[in-house]
């Protein structure tokens, strides 16, 4: 059973620097701490049968890990973790937010997206935003859904928009985050 699991783990490493060498920069970093990260978390969670899975959270984990990836700044980067946990742990931004699953993208859609950068570091109950005064680059972090479901049925789950705006011009995608039987929040397909 170990050799599988020490199989698993090499071929998962492997896969995700593999798929990495096809990007650059800022992207491949994100997509292979999202490809290993989703791999990772499965590889110690499933069972010896389930193994295979693992590489499809790899995959997904690869794919949603580029997005703000490819964009984001090192030096914004830790301006959106504080934000992106602010947002996470906050009860009140989540008070009017309950539902019963994540929304769909029809829904999302219709609400509609700010076109304008945040001027200031706020909290409010629509967003929390923050500002590098360094880069000029800024993002905004919207509650969307909070639910319990997730991959093991009753995880606490939360499912935001996050949107970057680097030099001006805005980049933004739906996350899904759940949290593990650790108390983390991990990055979930919808």
């Amino acid at each position: 059973m170990a050799s599988m699991h020490k199989r698993a783990t090499a071929l998962l490493v492997v896969s995700s620097l593999t798929l990495t060498g096809c990007a650059s920069g800022k992207e491949g970093i994100g997509q292979a701490i999202g490809g290993l990260l989703a791999g990772g978390i499965c590889l110690a969670l499933v069972d010896a049968k389930h193994k295979e899975a693992c590489l499809l959270a790899a995959a997904a984990g690869f794919m949603i890990g580029g997005a703000i990836g490819h964009q984001i700044d090192v030096r914004d980067r830790e301006r959106r973790e504080r934000a992106l946990a602010a947002t996470l742990d906050d009860p009140a931004l989540w008070r009017d937010h309950r539902g019963t699953g994540p929304l769909t993208a029809d829904v999302i859609a219709a609400k509609p997206l700010p076109k304008a950068p945040p001027q200031t570091d706020t909290v409010t109950p629509r967003e929390v935003t923050w500002v590098n005064p360094d880069t000029t680059n800024s993002g905004r972090i919207e509650p969307l859904v909070t639910y319990v479901g997730g991959t093991q049925g009753n995880q606490e789950c939360k499912q935001i928009r996050e949107t970057y705006f680097k030099a001006g011009q805005p980049i933004s995608e739906v996350e899904l985050v759940c949290k593990n039987a650790e108390g983390k929040w991990e990055h979930q397909t919808a």
